[in-house]
């Protein structure tokens, strides 16, 4: 497994371009192209805060940059995924040695998700504000809009997972199929997923605060 060093300058190599990656970087980070370019050039660790501003421009590889895996069904991904657009789940059946793959799509939705979660942690706290009503009144309808476009982007990210999910299910048992092979498990095992699923979408919906509520920041 690579370092995290490594993982960084492999995310940074994907996301920018080599002419200009650090004014990209800058662009992207509010840190200076030059601390960039210093690090860059050094065989050195990125601080503590490099890696927080990589994270939060580019959330969707932020797990893989801090862990070194991937969780690719929840919108966690790496460079290597984000590249070729697959990632491959191998099916063996042990009897005939054989393998199969079927292709595994990029969850693309969590990155808004991921960002909207980010703005909030960024959203100064409306209510610490005592000597500007009208701006206290701004931020606090901002935070409002924000709660309620997190919940529609977790429905977004939570249904997209679910709809790749099954239809990956499906194309491997497909292809079973079209072996010969016995799928009566992957077909169970379906199912029991698709009734997970349903019973996930029947659970009540976040409402977001209205204006007139109590919000403790």
């Amino acid at each position: 497994m690579e370092t995290i060093t490594e993982r960084a300058k492999i995310l940074i190599a994907h996301k920018t371009t080599a002419a200009k990656r650090f004014k990209e970087l800058e662009d992207a980070t509010g840190i200076a192209s030059g601390t960039w370019r210093t690090w860059w050039n050094k065989d050195s660790r990125p601080s503590g805060e490099m890696i927080e501003v990589l994270c939060a421009a580019w959330p969707e590889f932020a797990f893989w940059l801090a862990t070194g895996i991937t969780d690719s069904e929840h919108g966690h991904h790496s460079p290597a995924t984000d590249e070729i657009k697959d990632n491959w789940i191998p099916l063996e059946d042990k009897k005939l040695e054989l393998r199969y793959r079927t292709k595994k799509r990029l969850r693309t939705a969590a990155r808004d998700y991921f960002l909207a979660q980010i703005a909030m942690q960024h959203l100064p706290a409306w209510n610490e504000i005592h000597d500007n009503e009208l701006e206290r009144d701004k931020l606090q309808l901002e935070f409002l809009n924000l709660l309620r476009e997190i919940d529609v982007l977790r429905e977004i990210r939570d249904q997209q997972e679910a709809t790749l999910a099954s239809l990956e299910r499906e194309a491997i048992s497909k292809m079973t199929q079209d072996h010969g092979f016995d799928d009566s498990a992957q077909r169970e095992a379906s199912k029991r997923m698709n009734k997970e699923n349903a019973s996930k979408n029947e659970v009540s919906k976040y409402v977001a605060p209205q204006p007139e509520d109590d919000l403790p920041i």
